[in-house]
């Protein structure tokens, strides 16, 4: 499995590409920032970015054959 640092190195390599279509880009920014905030804010509910990764990950990245 990836550390935190090079999921983010990884992430930032995917935001810096040229291939990718500005609208997927501001998505996966805004995405990214809300995740983040979501990871760090306190309470009892507290998510680590994993938890958070495996929660989301299906529905965000899931294929849909129509």
């Amino acid at each position: 499995t990836q550390s935190i640092e090079e999921c983010g190195q990884q992430l930032k390599r995917i935001l810096d590409s040229p291939s990718v279509p500005q609208a997927n880009h501001q998505l996966l920014v805004h995405l990214t920032r809300h995740l983040s905030k979501v990871a760090q804010s306190g309470g009892a509910a507290q998510a680590s970015p994993r938890l958070l990764a495996l929660a989301y990950s299906e529905a965000i990245f899931k294929n849909n054959h129509f």
